[in-house]
């Protein structure tokens, strides 16, 4: 559906397997993984890190977006 309108799609996953790329063919512009470093299970699927893992990321693809609109436009 985004495809077919031009919508980049960024997706946000725990963890990035490396096959991960195959996604592309199916419409997804771009990934990243919202855990940087080893982290226990249990640590990764509480609320409040989750949600801490996903706001710095979804930060800092928005300011990738932003360097990128700046030197490319």
């Amino acid at each position: 559906m985004c495809q077919e309108r031009g919508i980049p799609v960024i997706a946000l996953a725990g963890c990035v397997a490396d096959d991960a790329g195959t996604t592309h063919d199916y419409g997804i512009d771009a990934f990243f993984s919202t855990i940087n470093y080893p982290i226990s299970l249990e640590e990764a699927m509480s609320k409040d890190r989750a949600r801490t893992f996903v706001e710095k990321n979804v930060e800092e693809i928005f300011r990738l977006i932003r360097v990128c609109e700046k030197k490319f436009s």
